[in-house]
């Protein structure tokens, strides 16, 4: 079943061939066999004709007795039957039958026909002898006898056996040349089909997406023209398909190489293309291609700023999706006719825009508070001491201390911005980092902060285990662990320690520095490496804090690579620990 589906277009061109080899075989037997039987039936009537001519003469002489007469030995074992009858239908002679027996011929159609006529044939049933006969009667018409009637017959029997067997000659003929025109029909009709299932085969590999397959293509019939078209075709289009691949990867990397969302949809709002940035800030995934727009969950602004968008000109739109504030471009594609294409959406991320701007304020801001406030107490105690020239010596050294202390301030100050300015430039600049030990600038900075330690009564407690090497800048690394040692020294009571350890794993190595101070609360942990953020503002201004140290510190270590964690407990200490990338060095 499954190959005559596959090949019925063979089968149905074969069947016709064979349905007009049966319509010819039968026509040709059919009239084959209508001719053998006129010919035949011909062929018995000129002979009996001939006996009746011969046996009209022994009519004659029959007649002219008008007696019954005995068959005579020359008509005894004749194939043909003579019947001899009077103007009456007294049978007077019959050789192939008893004529005293005979009843009365004259009834018969061919004697009844040929007393009218003068001569009949008729085939019929002779019920004195039991079988088929062929008649043939004349009328006798001699001056010398009466009116009287002679017939000749011969059985049909032999005839029908002769024509019989011609017949099962014509029909073994007939049904070995049906089925060797069968069999030729067969192959002819392979070869006529072959180059289409070729053709239908080539057809169904190209539909696959199998553009190198190829037909033989060999000769000058029209089969070969059309498989080398078809070739032809199939080579162009693998060509074009080539192309076109080619300016798809193309054009996807570049998509995705953008620091923009791209999406592509068309005239129905469904996803033709989104590249991974507009994937992730909607979080969606390959997934929603070829789907509606608004199946992602996060695009229900996209969709607005699609129907909030007519016409081919580019058309910009902020809004707020999820934490992110999104830029959303939509550019309407058009045909010459105004035909709707669909369109091209980008989308930008503005949260670190915003992020900084907001940072830029509030820094602003706070620069501004910082550095107004010892300003302010200079200019009072300035005015102050220009007011009373008469001032006792005592106050006077008592104010102008006090303008040294805010002057000392805004130096602090106006250095750590200084500092902050110079290690923000790291992540722009990318200056060259050296392979330096790590071991070497802890200890510096120990030894740096070991006075301030032991006025505070404080021990600074490190023993490496491990020398550790990282890749970085020397200066830039000490301010980071000073300001790390200044700020547990600033927080940490009198009489307690201060742990710095040093360890590492495969790829990273952790300094952490440990206090016993208050701890920080964790609704101030995420902002206290923030400018100017101070957990409590009042200590950190009487103790010199600017507010800045933790910012130079998270600074320092994201343009190294690594980064600042803080782990803290209100009334247990805090720890912050720095993670940098481990170098290894090999020995050739």
């Amino acid at each position: 079943m499954e190959f005559s589906i596959k090949h019925r277009l063979f089968y149905r061109i074969w069947f016709t061939s064979m349905l007009l080899i049966l319509v010819s075989a039968v026509s040709f037997y059919v009239y084959s066999v209508r001719e053998l039987d006129e010919a035949t039936k011909q062929t018995a009537m000129e002979k009996l004709e001939a006996q009746l001519h011969l046996a009209e003469y022994f009519a004659i002489d029959v007649l002219a007795q008008n007696t019954v007469r005995a068959t005579p030995p020359e008509f005894g074992s004749a194939e043909v039957r003579i019947t001899v009858i009077d103007p009456l239908g007294q049978v007077l002679f019959d050789n192939f039958y008893d004529a005293t027996r005979m009843e009365n011929h004259l009834t018969r159609p061919e004697f009844l026909q040929a007393a009218e006529v003068g001569q009949a044939l008729s085939t019929r049933y002779s019920v004195s002898l039991g079988q088929d006969f062929l008649y043939l009667a004349k009328r006798v018409d001699h001056q010398l006898v009466s009116r009287g009637l002679v017939r000749v017959a011969t059985p049909m029997t032999p005839l029908r056996e002769e024509v019989s067997a011609i017949r099962q000659q014509l029909v073994l003929t007939l049904l070995i040349t049906t089925c060797l025109l069968t069999f030729i029909s067969y192959f002819l009709t392979r070869r006529v089909y072959g180059p289409i299932e070729n053709a239908a085969l080539f057809a169904r590999q190209v539909a696959l997406g199998h553009y190198d397959a190829r037909l033989p293509g060999v000769g000058e019939d029209e089969a070969a023209v059309l498989e080398r078209a078809l070739n032809s075709l199939a080579r162009n289009t693998q060509e074009r398909l080539a192309n076109l691949e080619i300016s798809r990867n193309q054009l996807a990397h570049i998509l995705s190489a953008l620091n923009e969302g791209v999406i592509a949809v068309d005239h129905n709002q469904r996803i033709l293309h989104i590249n991974r940035v507009a994937q992730s800030m909607l979080t969606a995934d390959d997934s929603c291609i070829g789907q509606p727009i608004w199946h992602i969950a996060q695009a229900s602004k996209l969709v607005e700023s699609l129907l909030d968008s007519e016409g081919p000109q580019d058309r910009e739109h902020t809004v707020q999706v999820g934490v992110q504030l999104l830029s959303i471009s939509v550019l309407n594609l058009q045909t010459e006719r105004s035909a709707d294409l669909g369109a091209i959406i980008v989308l930008r991320d503005k949260s670190a825009e915003q992020r900084l701007e907001k940072i830029k304020v509030d820094f602003v801001a706070n620069a501004s508070h910082e550095l107004k406030t010892p300003l302010t107490v200079i200019k009072a105690v300035t005015e102050t001491l220009n007011d009373d020239p008469e001032m006792p010596k005592e106050d006077r050294h008592r104010f102008l201390t006090r303008i040294m202390e805010q002057a000392e301030r805004l130096t602090a100050i106006v250095q750590d911005l200084f500092k902050l300015s110079r290690f923000d430039a790291f992540a722009t600049d990318q200056p060259k980092f050296e392979i330096i030990t790590l071991n070497k600038i802890v200890a510096r900075a120990v030894d740096d902060r070991a006075s301030s330690a032991e006025e505070r009564r404080v021990a600074i407690v490190f023993n490496p285990q491990s020398v550790e090497k990282v890749r970085g800048d020397e200066e830039a690394l000490r301010q980071l662990i000073v300001n790390l040692l200044d700020n547990a020294l600033q927080y940490g009571p009198e009489g307690t320690s201060i742990s710095v350890e040093l360890e590492s794993d495969s790829t990273d190595i952790y300094l952490s520095v440990s206090d016993q101070g208050p701890g920080i609360a964790a609704v101030h942990q995420s902002r206290v490496f923030e400018r100017f953020y101070r957990v409590d503002g009042a200590r950190a201004r009487r103790d010199g804090g600017t507010g800045l140290g933790l910012s130079i510190v998270k600074n320092i270590a994201t343009s190294h690579g690594g980064s600042v964690s803080l782990k803290s407990d209100v009334g247990q200490g805090s720890t912050f620990t720095l993670r940098l990338a481990k170098v290894v060095e090999t020995s050739d």
